[in-house]
């Protein structure tokens, strides 16, 4: 169950970039929706961030004001609103990509071009923008990747895709040009509450770096060096780490291991063969340990190594593999490369971005006087861990503990935009109830392995 969000995009047509937002897929009431900012059939453009931001604050009758977080989007200030590199889209260059070589980037920007048009024209109930495109065979093969296009037939392929964008994606560009609106918009709306932001941070600026300059004074009492803030918060806590006396009195600290350690070359070379069968190794965190599982997607839909929403979760990854070359019955054993798990002997190492610590994020909510030690953006990647399992294992009680409303949904949608804005103490103290609340569901869903 993916959670409703927002997303800024970007758009580079005719020469001219517009800022706009989108909604991505979301399930209410059973359907599902999808929309743009927009209203009657139109998509609004808007010069810069700045414009954008006004609008949201003036716009009354659009196609995102019951969006589920559109009253928090309408109170994000223009900075919040800029789009990511995944979410740029230069439909002029588009001529460009398909005249180079097919690998993983040109397949892909092509591709998430052709798409996010076809999405706009679906939500713009004008599917004729794409048609004639849409109907070239080849055009469908560019969201099979890179693979699609390997060897002569694939050369061939894409040479079609290459012919098809010439021939069509003029008249195109023309068509959704006639559906682009570009709103004027007074900026000086937005002009008291960024002074007032600006205050808001000048202060709390301030207040860390005193903060800050205490730490260093007591730690030079202490003849040592000032840590890092990540690691700062670990050393108080004695549970979790481990503290040796070298002969030069400095204190040395050494992070929690796992029984899956291994060095970044190691993990590289397993993540080789871990992505050519879609299949990747995942690490949980929760107040129990750490362990092991398995995840793929299948049709955007996250599945685990587990079975009737219940993921398996190993301590070791000896007892994983043991397990993949076993006979219990399980809900990746119908993946189409699963017998190419089942043969090889590569261990299932986590990468970085697999890795997902709800205890961590338990106890940073705990310490909630202590705000500089995260920020909302480090949240996002524990919150796609836990939507995931939430997912798969069909936890609709998480829905209300991640309303927009409440104080982790605000939290899920300001993680999302990775803004890297600090919480405040009063902030985690809301917050880390519910969080709780939700780690106790995670792991509600997990059945722990040897």
């Amino acid at each position: 169950m993916a959670a409703p969000s927002i997303v800024p995009i970007a758009l580079t047509i005719d020469d001219r970039t517009g800022y706009t937002l989108w909604a991505p897929p979301w399930e209410e009431d059973g359907e599902q929706w999808q929309a743009f900012l927009g209203a009657e059939g139109r998509l609004h453009l808007f010069e810069s961030e700045r414009e954008l931001a006004a609008y949201t604050r003036m716009a009354t009758e659009h196609d995102l004001d019951d969006h589920p977080v559109w009253p928090v989007v309408a109170a994000l200030p223009a900075r919040d609103l800029t789009p990511d590199d995944d979410h740029r889209y230069d439909l002029d260059g588009l001529y460009e990509l398909v005249a180079e070589i097919p690998d993983r980037w040109s397949v892909g920007e092509v591709a998430d071009t052709i798409d996010i048009v076809s999405r706009i024209a679906e939500c713009c109930a004008a599917t004729r923008i794409v048609r004639d495109l849409e109907q070239v065979p080849q055009i469908g093969l560019l969201s099979m990747g890179a693979d699609a296009f390997v060897g002569r037939e694939g050369e061939n392929s894409w040479t079609e895709v290459g012919k098809a964008v010439d021939e069509h994606w003029e008249t195109v560009l023309t068509r959704l040009g006639k559906r682009i609106r570009w709103p004027k918009v007074d900026v000086a709306v937005l002009e008291a509450e960024e002074k007032e932001l600006s205050a808001k941070e000048a202060a709390q600026t301030g207040k860390v770096a005193e903060q800050r300059a205490k730490r260093r004074d007591a730690a030079g009492k202490l003849g040592r060096e000032v840590e890092d803030a990540d690691r700062r918060a670990l050393e108080t806590d004695d549970d979790d780490v481990l503290v040796e006396e070298p002969v030069t009195g400095t204190a040395v600290i050494q992070l929690p291991s796992t029984a899956w350690e291994a060095d970044a070359d190691e993990v590289d070379e397993a993540t080789e063969f871990w992505e050519s069968v879609g299949i990747l190794p995942v690490e949980l965190t929760l107040p129990e340990g750490s362990g092991l599982t398995l995840r793929c997607y299948v049709e955007d839909a996250p599945r685990f190594l587990g079975r009737k929403g219940t993921v398996y979760l190993f301590r070791t990854a000896d007892g994983l593999g043991s397990f993949i070359r076993g006979k219990t019955p399980h809900d990746l054993r119908d993946i189409a490369t699963w017998a190419d798990v089942v043969d090889s002997d590569v261990v299932a190492l986590p990468a970085e971005e697999d890795r997902y610590d709800l205890a961590e994020i338990s106890e940073l909510f705990a310490r909630g006087d202590s705000t500089d030690v995260f920020d909302y953006s480090r949240l996002a990647h524990a919150f796609d861990g836990v939507l995931d399992i939430a997912e798969y294992a069909n936890l609709d009680s998480v829905d209300d503990l991640i309303r927009p409303t409440t104080p982790l949904g605000r939290a899920l949608v300001e993680s999302q935009r990775g803004i890297g804005k600090s919480l405040a103490p009063a902030d985690t103290a809301a917050m880390s109830t519910a969080w709780d609340e939700l780690v106790e569901k995670v792991s509600g869903a997990v059945r722990w392995q040897d």
